[in-house]
């Protein structure tokens, strides 16, 4: 139901993904999918009406945002100009 679905029906395809994950449950795997999905559908949609996407969605609210960078080496982060880091702790906190 998204192959070939018209971009700009954005809602209405959320909602079939949404409504279809009932039997998986909404979350993990199922939920990452349909985010993916939902950033391309509005990716191709700015690409389409040639906006940037914070701009469909109602618009500028910032100048600037503070982003971090998930590294295990801060000092890396800090180097190249991110506001922070977030260590990765694959394995969780010990």
């Amino acid at each position: 139901f998204v192959e070939g679905a018209d971009p700009r029906d954005v809602e209405r395809i959320w909602d079939q993904m949404w409504r279809a994950t009932t039997n998986y449950g909404r979350k993990g795997l199922p939920l990452q999918a349909i985010s993916a999905v939902d950033l391309a559908i509005w990716d191709l949609l700015g690409k389409l009406r040639n906006e940037p996407v914070y701009a469909l969605l109602g618009g500028k609210t910032k100048d600037r945002l503070p982003v971090y960078c998930t590294t295990a080496k801060a000092d890396v982060a800090k180097r190249h100009g991110f506001a922070g880091a977030k260590v990765p702790c694959p394995h969780g906190p010990a």
